[in-house]
């Protein structure tokens, strides 16, 4: 797992063991480097983007308002490294919005390649 992931002195140690296991568990996890900072995180299963889009909560203020709320939710859902997830969305403003667009790509709400036939 050499070079796999950099961490900080104040973040917990991340195995290839636990690697392995959110594979087992999720199938396919990503990472992504954000100003230098390793993150990892899983696809968003429909399930889950349903309930992000339907989410009371997350249907208040401004469309834009919104837009940000859903792209903290489905990076707080995903998310499965460093732990504290929210307090690095908070320090870093966009990071959300960075992440959560890897994920909906991951997830299938993009596409790869269209050809006309």
């Amino acid at each position: 797992m050499e070079g796999l992931i950099t961490m900080k002195e104040d973040q917990k140690e991340l195995t290839q063991e636990q690697i392995d296991a959110w594979k087992k568990q999720f199938g396919s996890v990503y990472k992504t480097v954000v100003s230098g900072e390793p993150f990892i995180w899983r696809k968003l299963k429909r399930g889950e983007y349903v309930k992000v889009m339907t989410k009371e909560s997350l249907k208040k203020g401004s469309q834009d308002a919104r837009v940000y709320a859903r792209q903290d939710e489905i990076t707080k859902i995903c998310t499965l490294y460093p732990e504290d997830i929210e307090k690095k969305i908070e320090e870093n403003g966009a990071l959300s919005s960075v992440i959560s667009d890897e994920i909906m790509f991951r997830s299938g709400f993009a596409a790869e390649e269209t050809t006309e036939l």
